[in-house]
Parts: C-alpha cells; sequence; structure tokens
C-alpha cells in the first residue's frame, strides 16, 4: 500500500489538475487555508481560471497592473491593535504574481475588471448562472460552484487590486464611442451624453464572452465574434480589446465603422458590434444574438437569451473621490450641450456650492439616540451645546478634493482670490435670507447657460437644486479627519448621500450617530451596502471594500475628549488580524458590559475638593474574534477591589471587569451633552491642586451597577472622579448616559476644573460633570 502522502498527492492531482501538477501537497493545502482566510477559495479560483485563465493579457497592460498592486503596506488599526488595514496584495494576487501558470494573473487581471464596472452581488449571481449553464451544456473543463463561493473570490480581487484604476481605460473608450456616435436635436446642438444602455451587461453576452472571446483569440484569422446590438459595448470593448487585445469594430449604417485597435483587408476586427440606428433600450429577440462565425462569415455558435437570462447586470460606475465633484459638474452641462473644461462656468458654480457648504456646516445638530426613559424624567429641550460647526478648512479641504481638476490650475494668488470671492457669496446669500434650495441665485455665466438652451438646459429652480445636492456631498466630505490622504477612494457615480435631502434652507442640519458613517460607506460599497444579512450595520464601527476602510474616530485608546465623535476616518486597507485572516467588517461583539464599584459620594457640604481619580482603570485589553465575513470586538476594563469590597461579599477576584467596544463607546459618547473645552477657559494652568465645589455639589466614585442607583444622589450636579484616567472616563461616560435624570459634561484637557464647573452651574436640569 502506497504511502499516506502519497495517496493524498495522488488525490488532490485528481482534484486541483494542473495546480497539484506544480506545488507540492503540503504547499496546497497552506495555499488553500491562506486562501480562505481572506475569503476566497483555491477550489472556486481554479474554477474560474479554467474560464478566464485561457486569455492572454496584453503586456503592457499586464505590466502596468502589476506595478500598481505591487505595493504592500500593513498599518495598524491603532498602535497597540493586533489587527492591522493591509493594502496591497492579499493571498490571490500573491500567488497570481508569483506562479509560473499565467491563467492565474489573466483571471485576476479579468475579474478586478468587471468588479471595478459592475456591481458585484449582481455581477457573481450573473457568473454562477454562467458557470452553471456551461455545466449543463457539458463543456469540458466546466463546473458550477455557488454564489457565496464566486462573491468571495470577486470581493477578494476587488481588495487586492484596487491600487489599479480601471477608470481611465473606461473613460477613454467611452468619450471614443459617444463622440463617434454622438447625436444632434433640431437645433444642431450635439448632446454628448445618450440614453442608449451602453455600459449595462446583458448576462447571454457574458456567457458567450466566456467562451467566444478566448476562441477567437486563440484562431484570430479563423474565428469572430459577432453583436448585433450594441448593448453592454464599453465593456465589450474594453475586456476584448483592452485586455485581450483583440480588434473590435462597431458598425452603424449611418457612421463609419468605429474601430478600437487595427482593422484592414489582411487583418480584419476579430469583434464587430453592430450599432443600432434607433437608439432603444428594448431589444429585440433577433437583435440580441452573439454569434460566433467562422473566417467566412458562417456562424460556429449562436448564444441567444432564455428565460434565465433575460436581465442584465447593471454597471456601478465608479469614480475616485479626487475629480469626483467635477466630473458630476461636466455631466450636468455636458448632458444637453458641449462645455469645455476651461470655461468659467465651472469655477463660478464651485465657489457657488463652497458658499452655501459654508453656510450650511455653521450649525450641525446631534441628534440623541433613541433610549428609555423613566416617566418622571423632566429635562428641559436639547440646547445649543449639542451642536456643532464645522471648521471652514474643513470644507475648503473637501471641496479641492472633490473638484481637484478647476482647484488644482489656481495658483496661490488666484486660488486666495477664488475664496474671496466664496466669502463674498456667504455674506450675500446670508442677506438674503433664502426659505428653500431652490432660491440659491445662480453666478451670471449659469444664468447664460440656460438662457441659451431653454428647458433642454434645466430650469433655475432645478440648476440651484444641483448646487444645494453638490453642497451636500462637500459636508459630507468634511468630516473625514484625513480627507487629504483619500484622493483615490472609489465611490459610486450614481449614489446620492442620503442625507439632508429637505431642501429648506433655513432649517438646521441634523445627524444621528450613524448618519455620516452610513453615508460614506454606502458611497464606497453602493448597492450592496443595505442589502440582506450584511444591511444591518447598527453595531458595526468599521467597514471595508475595494480595499478601503471607514471606521469611527473613538477607535483606540483614546481619551474621550479628544474624541472628535462627528468625524469619520478613511484609510487604505482591510482589515486582517495575525493569522491572516481578512474581513469586511468589524462589530461590537454581543453580551458586553459586566461588574464595576459603585457610586457613592465622596465629597460634600465642603467650598474645595481635590480634583482626582478615585477608582482607577489598571488594565486595558483588546479581544478580536472572527466571524464568518467580520470581526467581533470587545475591550475588557479592569479596575481593582478594595478589601473591604472582597472581604463584604466573599469574593477572590482582586478585580471589577467591564466589557465594552466602540461602536456602543462612539453612541454613548455622543449623547454627551456638552464637551468643556478650552474656548470657555482662559486660565494659563488647566489642571488645578484644589477645585472649587459648592451647593447642591458632589464627587462621586464608582459608577451606577443599578437603576435605582442613578437617582438616589440629593445634588444637583455630581462631579466623578477620573482626572486624568481616561479608560474611567470612557467608563463613566457608558455607564452615566442612560440615566434619564441627568445631562453628561465632560471636560476637556483644556479647561480647567473651575471653569467647566461654573459652565455647568449655569445650565438647568440635573448634572454629571466628569472630570
Amino acid at each position: 500500500m502506497p504511502p499516506i502522502q502519497m495517496q493524498l498527492s495522488v488525490e488532490l492531482t485528481n482534484v486541483f489538475g494542473a495546480v497539484a501538477a506544480a506545488l507540492p501537497w503540503k504547499k496546497i493545502l497552506d495555499l488553500g487555508r491562506d486562501l480562505r482566510k481572506s475569503g476566497s477559495d483555491i477550489v472556486v479560483e481554479e474554477d474560474l481560471a479554467n474560464v478566464f485563465g485561457r486569455g492572454k493579457i496584453v503586456h503592457a497592460l499586464e505590466n502596468r497592473f502589476k506595478n500598481s498592486i505591487n505595493d504592500t503596506k500593513i498599518v495598524p488599526l491603532h498602535p497597540t491593535c493586533s489587527i492591522s488595514l493591509q493594502s496591497g496584495p492579499g493571498p490571490t494576487v500573491t500567488r497570481a504574481m508569483r506562479d509560473q501558470d499565467r491563467r492565474y494573473m489573466s483571471t485576476v487581471i479579468q475579474l478586478s475588471f468587471l468588479g471595478a464596472v459592475f456591481n458585484r452581488t449582481e455581477l457573481a449571481t450573473a457568473l454562477t448562472d454562467c458557470m452553471s449553464k456551461r455545466l449543463t451544456c457539458g463543456i469540458q473543463d466546466s463546473s458550477g460552484p455557488g454564489f457565496e463561493d464566486i462573491a468571495g473570490v470577486l470581493e477578494a480581487c476587488s481588495s487586492q487590486t484596487s491600487n489599479f484604476d480601471w477608470r481611465p481605460n473606461i473613460e477613454a473608450v467611452e468619450q471614443r464611442i459617444r463622440k463617434h456616435f454622438g447625436y444632434f436635436d433640431d437645433n444642431g446642438r450635439r448632446f454628448q451624453r445618450d440614453s442608449r444602455p451602453i455600459q449595462t451587461l446583458p448576462i447571454h453576452l457574458l456567457l458567450a464572452a466566456m467562451d467566444y472571446l478566448y476562441l477567437t483569440q486563440s484562431l484570430p484569422e479563423d474565428r469572430k465574434l459577432f453583436c448585433k446590438s450594441e448593448k453592454g459595448v464599453i465593456p465589450i470593448v474594453i475586456w476584448a480589446h483592452t485586455i485581450l487585445g483583440l480588434t473590435v469594430a462597431i458598425r452603424s449604417p449611418e457612421h463609419e465603422d468605429l474601430v478600437f485597435g487595427t482593422s484592414s483587408a489582411p487583418s480584419p476586427a476579430q469583434v464587430i458590434i453592430q450599432w443600432r440606428a434607433i437608439a432603444n433600450n428594448e431589444v429585440a429577440a433577433e437583435d440580441s444574438e452573439i454569434l460566433l462565425l467562422d473566417r467566412s462569415m458562417k456562424v460556429i455558435l449562436k448564444t441567444i437569451p432564455d428565460s434565465s437570462m433575460e436581465s442584465d447586470i447593471e454597471t456601478e460606475e465608479r469614480h475616485n473621490l479626487q475629480n469626483f465633484g467635477s466630473r458630476r459638474l461636466y455631466r450636468l452641462f455636458n448632458s444637453a450641450s458641449s462645455i469645455s473644461d476651461e470655461s468659467p462656468i465651472y469655477q463660478d458654480l464651485i465657489e457657488c456650492i463652497l458658499a452655501v457648504a459654508i453656510i450650511r456646516s455653521r450649525r450641525i445638530e446631534r441628534q440623541k439616540n433613541d433610549f428609555s426613559t423613566k416617566p418622571d424624567a423632566k429635562l428641559s429641550e436639547p440646547s445649543d451645546t449639542r451642536c456643532y460647526s464645522l471648521e471652514y478648512w474643513r470644507i475648503a479641504s473637501a471641496g479641492a478634493i472633490l473638484f481637484h481638476r478647476q482647484v488644482s490650475k489656481l495658483n496661490d494668488s488666484k486660488r486666495q482670490e477664488s475664496m474671496l470671492r466664496v466669502d463674498k457669496l456667504v455674506e450675500v446669500f446670508q442677506h438674503m435670507n433664502l426659505k428653500t434650495a431652490r432660491d440659491i441665485p445662480l453666478p451670471q455665466s449659469v444664468r447664460l447657460y440656460i438662457n441659451k438652451l431653454g428647458q433642454v438646459g434645466g430650469t433655475h429652480a432645478a440648476m440651484s437644486y444641483q448646487i444645494f445636492i453638490l453642497s451636500n456631498l462637500v459636508l459630507v466630505f468634511a468630516h473625514v479627519t484625513n480627507i487629504d490622504q483619500c484622493s483615490m477612494l472609489p465611490i459610486c457615480m450614481d449614489r446620492q448621500p442620503q442625507v439632508w435631502i429637505n431642501d429648506d434652507f433655513m432649517m438646521d442640519l441634523k445627524v444621528d450617530s450613524h448618519t455620516i458613517f452610513g453615508v460614506i460607506a454606502d458611497l464606497l460599497i453602493g448597492r450592496g451596502f443595505h442589502q440582506g444579512e450584511n444591511g444591518d450595520h447598527k453595531h458595526t464601527f468599521l467597514i471595508s471594500d475595494f480595499g478601503w476602510s471607514v471606521s469611527l474616530d473613538c477607535v483606540g485608546d483614546k481619551n474621550p475628549s479628544d474624541v472628535r465623535v462627528h468625524l469619520i476616518s478613511v484609510r487604505r486597507g482591510v482589515p486582517t488580524n495575525q493569522r491572516g485572516e481578512r474581513k469586511s467588517k468589524i462589530r461590537d461583539a454581543e453580551l458586553l458590559g459586566g461588574n464595576c464599584p459603585g457610586q457613592r459620594i465622596e465629597d460634600e457640604g465642603v467650598e474645595v475638593y481635590r480634583p482626582r481619580s478615585e477608582r482607577i482603570v489598571i488594565n486595558r485589553t483588546e479581544y478580536y474574534g472572527s466571524r464568518n465575513k467580520e470581526f467581533w470586538f470587545s475591550l475588557r476594563l479592569d479596575i481593582p477591589r478594595t478589601v473591604e469590597e472582597m472581604k463584604k461579599r466573599s469574593i477572590n477576584d482582586p478585580v471589577f471587569d467591564d466589557y465594552t467596544s466602540y461602536r456602543e463607546l462612539h453612541d454613548a459618547l455622543w449623547d454627551v451633552d456638552i464637551v468643556l473645552d478650552g474656548k470657555i477657559c482662559h486660565h494659563s494652568v488647566k489642571s488645578l491642586e484644589t477645585a472649587r465645589l459648592g451647593v447642591e455639589i458632589a464627587t462621586i466614585s464608582g459608577w451606577p451597577v443599578y437603576l435605582d442607583e442613578r437617582d438616589n444622589i440629593p445634588q444637583r450636579i455630581c462631579i466623578c472622579l477620573t482626572k486624568n484616567d481616561w479608560r474611567a472616563r470612557w467608563l463613566a461616560v457608558k455607564r452615566f448616559i442612560d440615566d434619564p435624570t441627568r445631562r453628561i459634561a465632560l471636560r476637556g484637557t483644556e479647561c480647567c476644573e473651575d471653569c467647566a464647573l461654573d459652565t455647568v452651574v449655569t445650565l438647568p436640569d440635573q448634572w454629571i460633570l466628569i472630570l
């Protein structure tokens, strides 16, 4: 009987074919483990390589692709964290770059392109159907992997190849097609954008391309692929010409052929696409056929849509954050005419957008999270302490990224002049007391544009509303802490920020603890953000896709008063643990909580007290657990028990332990009523040895453990003794925030204890002041 290793090697060879022939069995198992950890699968990658790996990639494109994705960066989520954000090649791409079998790199490049153009959920569904169809038809080396498996491979390819930007290739093809087949209205005006579905990909065309393209490439003189309609022309041109190097000709009875590549009598086009004379989204059955022809144009194979393949894969067009706003403006003004990038209309409108954003950024209200209150709780309405404003420079920085194409053309003096005009517009708009977004006055250049085109160019009110919508985009990304590092962030062109859509210009902007995080994640992920089991993000504090991660600002061992709770961090990389597992999300673990010292009065009825931390947190431990597509996180905080506490309860455990997590802490900090910063304190000494106390004021240690402990202290103001121990301060925020009878004030490090108390004393209601 042969040794076990030899038997296993034989079995693996039977299963994996060429892979097992090239690699020892142990390396195959190790590779399989690594791929599974990254969300992919060695069997499914082999299934897809048997199809897409047959294509030979254009050498120049392959070199550019490898150079773009070759840089690996590993940055810890925060300095002491075991989770890191890893960007660049993962197991799937690393294998493709190192393996001598070119099929894997060919597969990665093609799947990277398809995943960048189409909604990945729809693409995975279509590929599942196509692979099953090939298996049913008995095609050699065909297989039928499931939806989840294919979706995992697509996600791995997207996240590990996100450094390569497909957008320039897509825009170059689209521009040539739209320019060549542009059309005119009755007045001779040229329209740059057509309503034809030239980006969506019919599923039966995908099925045909998965074989016909490679058959054509293998016999370029004897095989041709023929599409009877232009539906899906942009992805097919890029796939066939840009990636595989085939010559593509688009033919129309009203135009000369549009050729990508070289088309001549000795070397005719290998892919022919018929451009219909009449634009119509509905394509007749006879115009849906995809044909494989021989040298004499006789039909060898034919693919037509059946009942299971009548739908299309919708495009999910993405654009880098840099110039995202410029792209929106360009499309706005070139849908009914052709206006060059040099037109002053763009700069005029950008200044108007920034002025509106600045005005609306000056008062944004943090809406409290829902929590149950006692029937007898009597708190006044939320005051201005729950409102915040965005700094001027944040608005300017967001605008410089979103409208980079125009802003970058200005030298320093011109840029300064532009911002002075923005300031002037702010004054003018405020003086006008605008009531709705549609009342925003348009720049003279925009009014002339609309008057020239008439109703085709849109109404004044509609254009004003576009200013309003784009100002929302500026406001959203002004909340990103590191906006200057996010120029390559790929976001969906067809997603509108679902926030502040009420066009009441006089209404204060309102956000809850999930708003900005959810809007940015939605723009990154696209339609899949709210779909299925992954659509529930209320416990999530980091979400990742396309090689980028969006997270809350509280992540890390930070002082709660230093956290800008309304701001969001966006960084390149995918969450990865020390075992190499990659996940697309990090959320709070379940069953958080624990025990901690009960609260008690320390100082009362005296004129002064000593600011201090009475109960300290001696240990902070992070725990990350792996689940199917996410990490679960919990944070343990240990507080020593006193000798009396151990004797009283006959407990041997020397510490109290409380478990929390970042989303829970973020939501608790969000509900803090006021953070007392340096603006209210003008003293040079910010930390006092002794501080004032006074009537109806007491200092307390510990935290409420039971509900009835929350209202058993008679003083109107309680000062929580947690000075200089920011972990204890986090516990205070978490434990006291659910008390419906008291408001919460958090002292910042730039505010002395006396000024903090003086501020709280002037406010109505009962308060907890956290030192």
